[in-house]
């Protein structure tokens, strides 16, 4: 592998591409240096085009067996104590709101059959939705949880006082100024205060989604211009608006307040603010520095056919996301952390490009040619991203993109899963599932050092120069 630099604008440059062809038909990346496990390609394969006429196949029932192995899990975490307390408040809310409603529903209490049937069905899925809060790995993933709960227990209560009762549209709208009002007050006093940056850099990228959440759902109830049904279920569902944007800015407010509270707090603004623009600079360059190629045509980035191939897929997959703008807002208020962190995948993913087409020009991958093959991508995601996540360095920072790898990997179990087990198939037919293992991989294995990198990035451009990231 090519040493790398730190990271600093200046440096910024292509890594060796390799000049060595890379064997037509690859399947997969092979297991040598960071892929060990896997068998290297026969010599006999190597002197011939290996992707013959009649590609492989594989057991759909062996398919299906893999992609029902426990999935990687990476809730994102941020450094601040939620208090159980907090989840407990929410979902007694939750359950006071659906206890308001006399469900089931008869004809008597709703006459209309369809506006019955569909209240009974949100009433439902709100029951679900308030006994699933506390299944996330992560309380801050609860938070997320516990306000769709409350959105849904809060549409079917409003729908039914508007049934029952006297809620208008119009009464929604106006408890949804006095939340806009909230919102406002609350930005007036937040500011990016941290004591550590990197711990200051996850805690406000949470703030910052919740307070989009919460702008988005009070202009979802206020806005006049949303054509809409001046019914009792729109009458709920605004409401419903209302609750997750009220649930949102709760939680924003909740992992603020210890950076508020603190004396030590400092603000880190200004630090961000060159952070962001370094970390632009930086991305931009050596996003321009990749070689000019078609994502719907992988072999344009590297020397050698790996179309139709899972080391192709998950190159072409890598290079579509790395083809939008590489502009981060930093200009934009509110928006720093999550700029940051907009930089710090894309980081991410330039490396885990840059490290698929050194392996293709290193010729370090092999075909597919049975189920444990493709088990062997797999179980190589899951430890990359076990591995990652068992890092004690930046371990909030780690996750936020080690989710996302482990995601991946559940999409393609998804896919994978529905195979018929009757069946066999063509190892070129499910090429594209075995390429998101190839590509979350990639990513997770490029997660610490991208970390590591951001992270004293940050440091520097706020002058802390030390810290503990919690």
């Amino acid at each position: 592998m090519t040493e790398e630099r730190p990271l600093d604008p200046r440096s910024a440059g292509s890594r060796r591409t390799g000049a060595s062809a890379t064997r037509r038909g690859v399947l997969a990346l092979a297991a040598t240096t960071a892929l060990a496990g896997c068998n290297a390609v026969d010599s006999d394969l190597l002197d011939g085009d290996i992707r013959s006429s009649d590609p492989p196949t594989l057991d759909s029932a062996a398919l299906r067996d893999l992609a029902a192995a426990d999935p990687p899990s990476v809730p994102r975490t941020a450094p601040v104590e939620i208090p159980d307390s907090y989840v407990e408040k929410g979902v007694a809310r939750a359950r006071d709101l659906l206890g308001s409603v006399p469900a089931p529903f008869d004809a008597d209490e709703i006459p209309n059959g369809a506006i019955r049937r569909r209240l009974g069905d949100r009433y439902d899925r709100a029951d679900e939705s308030v006994a699933a809060v506390g299944d996330a790995e992560s309380l801050l993933e609860t938070t997320a949880d516990l306000r769709h709960a409350r959105e849904e227990a809060r549409a079917v209560a409003a729908a039914w006082r508007a049934i029952d009762g006297d809620l208008t549209l119009d009464a929604v709208r106006a408890s949804g100024e006095e939340l806009w009002a909230a919102l406002n007050r609350f930005r007036y006093r937040w500011d990016y205060l941290g004591t550590d940056p990197v711990a200051a850099l996850v805690v406000h990228a949470v703030v910052e989604k919740r307070l989009r959440t919460a702008t988005l759902y009070v202009e979802r109830a206020v806005g006049r211009r949303q054509t809409t049904r001046d019914d009792a279920l729109a009458v709920g569902e605004r409401a419903g608006h209302l609750e997750s944007a009220r649930a949102a800015l709760a939680d924003a407010a909740l992992v603020y307040e210890p950076f508020q509270k603190s004396r030590d707090s400092r603000s880190v603004r200004s630090g961000f603010v060159r952070a962001v623009e370094a970390l632009a600079s930086f991305v931009g360059d050596r996003r321009r520095r990749l070689p000019d190629g078609d994502p719907q045509t992988p072999s344009s980035y590297v020397t050698g056919d790996v179309n139709e191939t899972p080391v192709g897929y998950a190159i072409g997959e890598l290079a579509r996301e790395l083809s939008f703008s590489s502009e981060l807002r930093e200009r934009d208020p509110d928006r720093y952390a999550t700029s940051l962190l907009a930089g710090y995948g894309r980081l991410t993913r330039l490396r885990a490009f840059e490290s698929l087409r050194e392996r293709v020009a290193a010729d370090e991958h092999v075909t597919v040619e049975s189920a444990a093959d493709a088990r062997a991508l797999r179980q190589r995601a899951v430890e990359a991203i076990s591995s990652g996540r068992e890092r004690a360095t930046h371990p909030h920072l780690n996750r936020w993109e080690l989710s996302t790898a482990a995601s991946v990997v559940r999409y393609a179990d998804d896919r994978l899963g529905r195979l018929r087990d009757d069946e066999s198939v063509d190892a070129d037919s499910v090429a594209r599932e075995l390429g998101e293992y190839v590509r979350a991989a990639a990513v997770a294995r490029a997660v610490p050092e991208t970390s590591e990198d951001v992270a004293s990035l940050v440091r520097r451009s706020v002058g802390a120069g030390s810290g503990t990231d919690p």
